[in-house]
């Protein structure tokens, strides 16, 4: 959903910046036990409707630890380690050109600080004496 969002044309910075931290918020939280024992129970479920056949009420403590360890929360950290990259691109991003977000306001916003962030711009998208602008 996330993914979608930000890949739409009329997605508005600020407001994708605030999607992109709210899902590492939402799974950074996840990676809990509680969280872990949700998973698994839904797991469960989902094998006992799909496949029809039984299994025992709680899973081996070993199993379990394995799975936590070796996927649960590997699947999270890298899910947050992604997300934690892409809010840091954005926010870089954001900084540059935030200005240009509000162009219809461009004419009544202060000379100087319109001048620093043209000035800041030109630096960014500057390579030594080669300029992309």
């Amino acid at each position: 959903m996330v993914s979608k969002a930000l890949q739409k044309v009329t997605s508005v910075l600020h407001s994708s910046m605030d999607l992109v931290k709210s899902s590492e918020r939402f799974l950074e939280n996840m990676r809990s036990e509680e969280c872990l024992s949700k998973f698994i129970m839904d797991a469960k479920e989902l094998a006992e409707k799909n496949f029809s056949y039984e299994i025992e009420d709680e899973p081996v403590q070993a199993g379990r630890t394995l799975f936590k360890v070796n996927f649960f929360f590997v699947v999270l950290d890298t899910a947050v380690s992604s997300l934690k990259e892409m809010f840091e691109l954005v926010e870089n991003h954001s900084k540059s050109l935030k200005f240009l977000y509000d162009i219809d306001n461009l004419q009544t916003r202060d000379r100087k600080k319109l001048k620093d962030a043209c000035t800041h711009l030109h630096s960014v998208l500057s390579d030594g004496e080669e300029c992309d602008v």
